[in-house]
């Protein structure tokens, strides 16, 4: 199917805005809300019209980034947005570099322009270039564009088309725009893999997480006919766990961003045993023991277990209104104590803390931030970074608190009742919310004999010490715990156990947070590492003047803070607290290592001046 999208002359353009009208009555638009929004701006000295909405990228930021499928780009090429996965955890709002996508100040969910996909499928034009009374704005297949037409990169006032390749030729005024090369093309379905061997085979996956289910796919993708089996402890099917702290607000239910839907299990024959615990594991009978005395053999096993929250040993901490955040379960539990409370106070000030206090801020709770640490997530950011995002977040009204030494939960008679730290402080608080880490499930592993630590040993294959049991995930010791990971040591553990031999290897991948009306990347070496060495550079910038977005009032039209990490003169790793548009740029160039000179140089040629500190 050919590739659609916006065929814009500009020339023909007179700035009615009956295209803008047109889309808002046809989505049923509120006050301030755009899929489409028209500006008279200055280009080259002269004003011009511009209409723009969402570009339907070949390559879109907002796709990449949703960690649901949410966004998602269809057969026709037009990027598209399923509700029912959408948890409104803003992501798409922060990344897309046009500002085309929005929350829904109802449903919370996020919205953009579809190309009027009912419409079309009736046989009609998209409501914008209906309304078109010049036909400047047209809808249709990018091959029957004018040979004038170019990409939009070579306005000023838009980002670089190779940015995400938008679906989007326009004519301008002669030497009013010039041509760019085309974003490289979007990562497509993978080609099935090479390896193929059918068997009568019984392969067990202990665990419910993406890792479990990644594992599941790649077995099947390679054996058509043996039989897999997921036990999950968990009563409902694999969900995105990491939706956990952003989803406080919209609710959670089986059909909730699922990572494998009960339609998909069923169409692959992959049994799922849910609620059940996994007791022992017998790698000499080949056999696994759960909690209601059923017994299941084996062939292979993939050992995802992953893993619990980390509970430090403080007093009171099985006080009612003491909660930690690890299931759906837990979510439950604190949106019914959320009813009651008015004030809570969240220990650790990692993601899933930061972002989850911020739930519970615009929830209405009054809530502090403690931190045992020294600094906010001091694992991933230096300590500049650090101090930036707390600013941020104080500035949003939520006072933090780093270095503390709690003393005791204090109980009343409704359950928790405040925190006491030994310094003599105390934040009352009728919810607690303990995010002070997690550890790997290893228990079952050490009982089965299986080599481990602090976690489950395995090889670069995802090889345990057993031949017959891979393992995967966040209970593994090459686990860094963050999802793509999870999602890659899956695939990797199950195309090993179906017989193939694949090598897993690990990559920069980046912490992203969403609170407190900004976001944070992180990705790489922040300078970790005590023999490195290591030039930090600082600086803040200001979102481009004059660029064009689609929402004007989107969240992160903001001044971005930004520390880059060279390491032996490359670029190691990176830190934005802000306007994130251009999180793939930087990603990029700390996978490749970017010199220092160049890599600043490219900055600037972006039209990204870092003011240095």
């Amino acid at each position: 199917m050919e590739r659609l999208g916006f065929l814009y002359d500009t020339t023909r353009c007179v700035g009615c805005k009956a295209c803008q009208i047109a889309c808002k009555e046809q989505n049923k638009l509120g006050a301030g809300e755009f899929f489409r929004r028209v500006e008279t701006l200055t280009e080259g000295g002269s004003p011009v019209h511009f209409s723009a909405a969402c570009n339907h990228c070949e390559n879109p930021a907002c796709a990449a980034v949703c960690p649901t499928g949410a966004m998602y780009i269809a057969e026709d090429g037009t990027v598209q947005h399923d509700d029912g996965k959408c948890v409104g955890c803003g992501r798409c709002v922060h990344h897309c570099p046009y500002g085309a996508p929005s929350l829904n100040k109802r449903t919370g969910y996020a919205q953009k322009c579809d190309g009027c996909a009912r419409r079309r499928k009736e046989g009609l034009d998209p409501a914008c270039a209906a309304a078109c009374p010049t036909r400047a704005l047209r809808f249709g297949p990018l091959s029957r564009a004018d040979a004038d037409m170019v990409s939009s990169g070579g306005l000023s006032f838009l980002p670089p088309a190779s940015l995400t390749g938008p679906s989007l030729r326009l004519r301008r005024k002669a030497g009013g725009v010039k041509a760019e090369a085309a974003a490289p093309p979007a990562p497509r379905e993978e080609a099935p893999p090479a390896f193929r061997r059918d068997t009568e085979q019984k392969f067990l996956i202990l665990g419910g997480g993406v890792a479990a289910v990644s594992a599941a796919r790649a077995i099947r993708a390679r054996n058509a006919s043996a039989s897999i089996r997921i036990v999950s402890g968990e009563d409902r099917i694999p969900y995105c766990r990491p939706m956990l702290s952003k989803g406080l607000l919209i609710g959670f239910s089986e059909d909730r961003y699922p990572v494998a839907g009960r339609e998909w299990l069923e169409e692959n024959r992959i049994r799922l045993t849910l609620g059940r615990t996994v007791e022992s594991l017998d790698p000499a009978a080949r056999t696994a023991a759960l909690d209601d005395g059923t017994v299941l053999p084996y062939d292979k096993c993939v050992y995802a277990l992953g893993s619990r929250c980390f509970l430090p040993p403080i007093t009171g901490r099985s006080l009612p209104g003491v909660f930690t955040l690890r299931s759906d379960t837990d979510l439950r539990a604190i949106r019914r104590r959320m009813l009651s409370a008015s004030r809570a106070v969240v220990v650790g000030g990692g993601i899933t803390g930061l972002e989850i206090a911020w739930e519970m801020k615009k929830a209405g709770l009054r809530v502090t931030v403690l931190d045992l640490a020294p600094v906010l997530m001091g694992r991933l950011l230096d300590r500049r970074s650090a101090e930036a995002l707390r600013r941020r977040i104080e500035d949003a009204g939520i006072p933090v608190a780093t270095g503390v030494r709690i003393k005791a939960l204090e109980g009343g008679s409704g359950g928790v009742a405040s925190v006491a730290l030994e310094d003599g402080r105390s934040f009352p608080a009728e919810l607690v919310l303990l995010s002070t880490g997690f550890r790997a499930n290893t228990a079952v592993a050490e009982q089965a004999g299986l080599s481990a630590g602090r976690a489950v040993a395995v090889t670069e294959a995802m090889e345990t010490s057993d031949p017959d049991i891979y393992a995967c995930g966040d209970c593994t010791d090459r686990s860094l715990s963050t999802w793509m990971q999870s999602v890659r040591q899956g695939e990797v553990a199950g195309a090993n156990a179906a017989g193939d031999r694949l090598v897993f290897q690990p990559e920069p991948e980046p912490a992203m947070v969403h609170t407190a009306d900004t976001s944070l990347l992180s990705i790489g070496d922040m300078g970790k590492d005590p023999e490195g060495n290591y030039h930090l550079v600082y600086g803040s910038a200001d979102s481009p003047k004059g660029r064009f977005y689609i929402n004007p009032k989107t969240v992160f039209r903001q001044e971005t803070f930004y520390s880059l990490c060279f390491r032996d003169g490359e670029l190691a790793g990176a830190t934005l607290i802000g306007d994130l548009s251009e999180m793939l740029f930087i990603q990029e160039a700390v996978r490749r290592h970017s010199r220092e000179s160049e890599f600043l140089e490219e900055l600037l040629r972006k039209g990204i001046e870092i003011h240095a500190d």
